[in-house]
């Protein structure tokens, strides 16, 4: 089994497009928030166990250009991989349904895809996150 096996098998339920993330919930007791479908929370929180994560993340992409940042996935290096990962991960506690709106878009598809790429370049090892 390789380091993003249990990562990669996340690709098929990203490609059913038919999928809905999540949802606003608006509770008159409390401030509003994005309620996730189970998958999706379960892969942000793998993804943020691997080492997919960065603390540096910000100085490998300008996140005041969102859209150039996107148009980066197909030539990304494993490091700016692992940047945008983060950056998704990360910036749903100021964007709340950055997660569902970068699944829906597509954008984490497409990071999947350059990972899965770059995996098959690379010799395999074994990190497992907990579900």
């Amino acid at each position: 089994m390789g380091q993003y096996d249990q990562i990669l098998e996340y690709i098929s339920y990203f490609e059913a497009k038919s999928k809905e993330y999540g949802r606003s919930m608006f509770n008159p007791d409390s401030m509003p928030y994005f309620d996730y479908e189970s998958n999706l929370t379960s892969f942000m929180r793998c993804i943020s166990e691997s080492d997919l994560m960065r603390l540096d993340y910000l100085s490998y992409i300008d996140i005041s250009n969102n859209m150039h940042l996107t148009e980066e996935i197909e030539n990304a290096d494993i490091e700016l991989l692992k940047a945008m990962f983060t950056y998704f991960n990360r910036q749903e506690r100021f964007q709340e349904g950055l997660w569902a709106e970068a699944a829906e878009s597509g954008i984490i598809l497409r990071l999947l895809t350059r990972l899965k790429e770059i995996v098959n370049e690379r010799p395999k090892e074994v990190i497992e996150c907990q579900d």
